[in-house]
């Protein structure tokens, strides 16, 4: 092997390493989402950390410049390397998983029974639980969702239980936006382009900041913010038309 070919690996390392660097507050920040849904006990954050940091590596090797961005390709290894772990460790214990089911059966049949949605109070009756034993169950029942597409509420429109339940963190804006998207955001997220996808998952699932997208994405902050108005526009047009109603 030549000196070059010495030099050539060296810095192929170097940037490799910078490149984690840059992208460990995703992975940090994936994770995280993750972890904090999960029961005591069941893995060790710096655990799904590094599980993650597997998933960028893999990232890093197999991505090709001509598919698109770096940024996109490592946010689907990194969770998809994560959730691949956690379902290899059958991490939801029996009884558990028998009482996020029961959950979802009482949720389906009163809303088939009532054409409306039950809140957690509801839920809570329904179980002979108490509210803060609901929400629990709830945020099972997402990560749940995230391994096993099994756990879908309703296929059609492809959501979770958490996904329906009233949100009241969000504005009046992005509540309206919320319950539109109930029956048609399957489509209306077809409409959007891989990028403008992975920003809005990035804002409004992984909380990030919009400096630290930019970073991630290698583009301005102005630019996460334009790609960022430029797709909730489209959703917006897409239902206003789907549902006969400006949002």
């Amino acid at each position: 092997m030549s000196k070059y070919s010495n030099v050539y690996e060296e810095v192929k390392i170097d940037k490799k390493k910078d490149l984690v660097i840059k992208y460990l507050p995703l992975v940090k920040s994936i994770a995280y989402k993750i972890y904090k849904k999960l029961p005591n006990g069941v893995v060790d954050f710096d655990e799904l950390v590094n599980t993650g940091v597997l998933g960028l590596l893999d990232a890093i090797e197999k991505f090709d410049k001509k598919k698109g961005n770096l940024g996109t390709y490592a946010y689907i290894r990194i969770r998809g390397e994560i959730l691949d772990f956690l379902r290899k460790l059958d991490w939801l214990p029996k009884n558990q998983r028998e009482k996020v089911k029961e959950l979802q059966k009482k949720f389906s049949n009163y809303y088939q029974n009532n054409e409306e949605l039950p809140d957690e109070e509801v839920l809570a009756d329904m179980l002979s639980t108490d509210v803060d034993n609901v929400k629990k169950l709830l945020a099972l029942s997402e990560v749940n969702n995230m391994i096993s597409l099994e756990e879908i509420i309703n296929p059609e429109l492809n959501q979770t239980l958490k996904d329906i339940l009233p949100d009241n963190s969000l504005t009046p804006e992005e509540i309206t936006i919320k319950e539109s998207l109930k029956k048609c955001l399957k489509e209306a997220l077809k409409k959007l382009s891989e990028r403008e996808q992975l920003i809005l998952q990035l804002v409004y699932v992984e909380e990030l900041k919009v400096e630290d997208i930019a970073k991630i994405l290698n583009i301005s902050i102005s630019r996460v913010s334009q790609i960022k108005h430029q797709a909730l526009k489209k959703l917006r047009k897409f239902l206003s038309k789907e549902i006969g109603e400006k949002l």
